[in-house]
């Protein structure tokens, strides 16, 4: 009871911080007890113990000190070494805490074992792995009943892993995982048991490993950035979404509390978002990893991948402008990067799809000329070389691709190159160079896809500098050499455009007739039926044009109509039935047309009819009676007129004079008109010997239009008068 007394007072008054009476209450047990050490020892580690866990540690050691010089007498508390050595190692003196907690053992001692766990967290400490094993296993043979023997396990099983037997480390770690532990052990074990999975090469496991870990233990970041690039390595990109979804959730303040593990999970999840083909998203995460964040992260090794992949999204989603300005900020910051190339190349393609050729241009030459090998530079070159054409630098363009075309050993895109060299050539109007420039593509690049085009377009290079034979003769290269071409129907409709165009119409209608047939589909078969049935009708045969003009129609009603097929059809009848083409193409129109179109026709054919003479005169008078009874302010006094031109021509000289009074007499008549055919009467009178009757038209003409020519005319017939 004494002995529990003077812990308690000793207790208290080191609570009070009573160093007198700390000492005084020390002499004074030591004096009652004198040399009963057993119970002074007792004392002693009660008193050590307890000033060590308030953290009065030179209280301890001296208490402890004396407990522990006392070994030779009594019996020693296994704390009293524990303690020691605790506050030796706060003083950084694992020598002396190793060799009390060995000697301790030496004393054969009762006790827990702790000393023996303790003596092996020294060695780990020291990176003695083999030693720190060793009093792991000596452990778990001497208790293998303790509570802390899975602990031991664990340890031992860790200094396995450290020593370079990660095998044997994980057979003990399997044979651990059933053990009943302390959580903060299990956790430490689950996480070391995927270390060894992934150093084992098993990832998918140790991914399996990582979902179970993070599922128990949610609020270990550390694990979930594990977690999150295992996924990536096993490319499980919807997987590394969700995760990095969590990580926001369960840690909202991440961007401001550890901003490095916020960019890994940006970072990740923006890639992951790349390969899954989700731009928009994929940008979000990679436009908020800053440069200057990262490099205070220690993760500046990341930003240029995170920048190229963030031009990549904005590129895939087609808004070039942003692309263009990551990747021109990329290029320019990072010059020796292993992505420079490729940064410069879509730096160039950004500004190249944008239309800024003049950028693209710039960067695509870095790449062109020595800024780059192998394919990447003769891609660079070839796209220099399309930037500078649609910046109309033809001279330039050309060399550029010329080089392409020539260059040994021949580059994959030699073939493209020659066929834009063809095209600019021909735009310069080289028309024969840019033909033998296509000819050689079709003739040397057999596995060119553009081999074919490269045939079609010579012929139509010929076409557009209306060299019609050399066309004709380049149409009919191409059907030769490909009959199931992709271009066959339009070669047989321009080869006969240009066969028509150096006089042979019959070939031409051939090619038509054969395009007709062969392909009903053709956008130029509609063309190609009307211009046979044109072809058969200048060549007089006009059944077979009557009937391609009829097809056409029933097979393309609105480009007949709007092509006035129904005209020249009827046109074709008339020429059929003798008439004359003009008289054709008139009696067609007046047949099929209304209004203004038909009245002009029908004066027209009248007019026609009326000055050729003969028989037909009488058949214009007739057309233009209905004509002067519509009272058209145009139509009406021409008609007229034409009735007064139409009773000259019979001799009734009086009459045509009144017909030519009539036409001034018309409402609304056009001034130039009326005082034409008042002139006319005039002439009428005069013919007839009527001195008087000319006088008044010419009086009527001074008077109504005293300003016109005709008037001035009329004076000159009146006989000069005035």
């Amino acid at each position: 009871m004494a002995l529990v007394s003077y812990g308690r007072l000793f207790d208290a008054a080191q609570r009070r911080n009573d160093l007198q009476g700390m000492q005084d209450l020390s002499q004074a047990a030591e004096a009652r007890f004198g040399k009963r050490t057993k119970l002074l020892a007792e004392l002693w580690t009660r008193v050590g113990a307890e000033s060590f866990r308030r953290g009065s540690l030179d209280t301890a050691e001296a208490f402890l000190r004396r407990a522990w010089d006392a070994r030779r007498d009594v019996t020693v508390n296994e704390v009293v070494p524990l303690y020691m050595a605790e506050i030796m190692l706060g003083r950084k003196d694992p020598a002396g805490a190793r060799g009390i907690l060995t000697d301790f053992l030496a004393l054969e001692e009762p006790g827990t074992g702790a000393a023996v766990i303790r003596l092996g967290d020294i060695a780990l400490m020291g990176d003695d792995f083999k030693t720190a094993s060793g009093y792991y296993a000596q452990f778990r043979a001497s208790f293998p009943g303790s509570r802390r023997a899975p602990e031991a396990g664990y340890l031992q099983a860790y200094c396995t892993f450290r020593l370079g037997r990660p095998d044997e480390a994980s057979q003990m770690v399997d044979g651990l995982m059933g053990a009943d532990m302390e959580p903060s052990i299990r956790q430490q074990l689950e996480k070391l048991h995927i270390v060894l999975l992934k150093g084992a090469g098993k990832t998918a496991p140790a991914a399996d490993a990582l979902a179970h870990y993070v599922s128990r233990y949610p609020q270990d970041l550390r694990s979930w950035l594990d977690y999150l690039k295992i996924l990536f390595v096993l490319k499980q990109n919807a997987a590394i979404v969700s995760a990095a979804d969590n990580v926001r959730r369960l840690f909202p303040a991440i961007d401001t509390l550890d901003p490095y593990a916020a960019i890994v999970v940006s970072y990740l999840r923006g890639l992951s978002l790349i390969a899954a083909k989700d731009y928009a998203r994929a940008a979000a995460d990679l436009a908020s990893i800053q440069p200057d964040a990262a490099q205070k992260a220690g993760l500046a090794v990341i930003v240029p991948y995170a920048r190229y992949y963030l031009g990549w999204s904005y590129l895939r989603q087609s808004d070039f402008g942003r692309a263009g300005q990551v990747f021109d900020q990329l290029a320019a910051s990072y010059p020796s990067h292993e992505l420079y190339p490729s940064a410069v190349y879509l730096a160039g393609w950004s500004h190249f799809s944008a239309g800024e050729f003049d950028l693209a241009a710039g960067w695509f030459s870095r790449l062109a000329n020595g800024g780059a090998q192998g394919e990447l530079a003769q891609k660079s070159l070839y796209l220099y070389a399309k930037s500078l054409l649609n910046l109309k630098k033809r001279d330039e363009a050309a060399q550029a691709l010329q080089r392409i075309a020539s260059a040994t050993p021949a580059s994959p895109w030699a073939g493209d190159a020659l066929f834009d060299y063809a095209g600019v050539l021909s735009d310069m109007g080289q028309t024969r160079q840019a033909a033998d420039a296509y000819k050689r593509l079709a003739d040397m690049f057999p596995d060119s896809p553009l081999r074919e085009e490269a045939v079609y377009q010579r012929a139509d290079t010929f076409f557009t500098h209306k060299m019609w034979a050399e066309a004709r003769t380049a149409y009919d290269d191409y059907r030769t050499r490909y009959p199931k071409g992709k271009e066959v129907d339009a070669a047989l409709y321009w080869g006969g455009q240009a066969a028509q165009s150096v006089g042979e119409d019959m070939a031409a209608a051939l090619l038509w007739e054969k395009l007709s047939t062969m392909y009903p589909d053709s956008p130029f078969r509609g063309s190609a039926l009307e211009k046979t049935a044109d072809a058969y009708a200048h060549a007089q045969q006009y059944t077979k044009a009557l009937d391609l003009y009829s097809r056409f129609s029933t097979e393309y009603p609105d480009q007949a109509r709007a092509d006035r097929a129904d005209i020249r059809a009827e046109q074709v009848r008339y020429l059929a039935q003798g008439q004359g083409d003009k008289e054709a193409e008139l009696s067609a129109i007046i047949d099929r047309e209304t209004g203004d179109r038909k009245r002009q026709a029908t004066i027209d054919l009248a007019r026609l009819y009326i000055f050729s003479g003969a028989q037909k005169a009488d058949a214009g008078y007739r057309l233009l009676l209905p004509v002067i009874k519509e009272g058209d302010p145009l139509g009406a006094p021409q008609a007229q007129a034409l009735v007064g031109e139409f009773f000259y021509r019979k001799g009734d000289l009086a009459e045509a004079a009144r017909q030519f009074v009539a036409t001034a007499l018309i409402p609304k008549v056009d001034p130039r008109a009326a005082a034409s055919a008042l002139y006319r009467a005039a002439e009428m009178m005069k013919l007839a010997n009527k001195p008087d009757e000319v006088k008044a038209l010419v009086k009527r003409l001074e008077t109504a239009f005293p300003d016109s020519e005709w008037t001035a005319k009329g004076r000159l017939l009146a006989g000069g008068a005035q």
